[in-house]
């Protein structure tokens, strides 16, 4: 598999690229906002036609920011967040999004090799810049690690401090060890030796036992811990 070439989809125009692709058609989709028309009028002198007024759309800063798997890049997603918006955010959003399935703790790190956490209550815009990487990880024990870097920062009509899903990967065909047919489930013992994926006509057969399957899912964190994707 070209991890490079997963294809994802544009939640704005809910159009199809390749990971290697889709950043620049992020910037092509959502151009920085300008002046919009208003309600306002002008024009009121006898005999002229009145015509809605120009205003400036109301904008924040926002980052616009890649999270992937650490070691699966080919699970990806690209999300927008305002600047004033803390790491606390980002936890939630992964969580909710990705990861979430025992209430496990969970830290950011600026160098995923060393111990050195991000506070959770600090304001993103205070940190980060366009081009840095940061790191995430949830689940102590069987940990789920996810690499972030900030794609740009711009200007956005964006209102108060929830994050905005822009693109993610397609989910992945795998296919089953046995038959070849879709995948459907996955061993959470087996994939720790990189198998264990079975339809749903094999997963009964399979020597695990089936209190071993757990749901293929869109995620890094698939067939990990209680992981069911929901």
């Amino acid at each position: 598999m070209n991890k490079e070439m997963t294809q994802g989809k544009c939640y704005s125009c809910q159009g199809i690229f390749p990971k290697n692709q889709m950043a620049k058609h992020l910037e092509t989709c959502l151009p920085v906002p300008k002046t919009r028309l208003t309600v306002g009028q002008v024009g009121t002198q006898t005999g002229m036609q009145k015509q809605p007024a120009e205003a400036e759309v109301p904008c924040q800063r926002t980052f616009r920011i890649l999270a992937e798997g650490h070691y699966q890049p080919e699970y990806w997603l690209y999300f927008e967040i305002p600047a004033e918006a803390k790491f606390s955010g980002i936890d939630r959003f992964l969580r909710k999004t990705w990861v979430e399935c025992c209430g496990h703790l969970s830290a950011f790190k600026s160098n995923p090799t060393l111990p050195s956490p991000i506070g959770k209550s600090r304001p993103l815009g205070g940190i980060l810049n366009p081009g840095m990487k940061f790191y995430y990880e949830y689940d102590f024990g069987s940990t789920t690690e996810l690499a972030l870097k900030v794609i740009s920062e711009q200007e956005s009509d964006f209102k108060g401090k929830s994050i905005r899903l822009l693109a993610r990967n397609e989910q992945l065909l795998m296919k089953c060890e046995k038959c070849d047919k879709p995948a459907t489930r996955i061993c959470a013992q087996c994939i720790n030796d990189n198998k264990g994926w079975l339809c749903d006509n094999c997963a009964p057969e399979h020597e695990c036992g089936e209190d071993m399957l757990l749901p293929v899912v869109n995620s890094p964190r698939v067939g990990v811990c209680g992981y069911t994707g929901n």
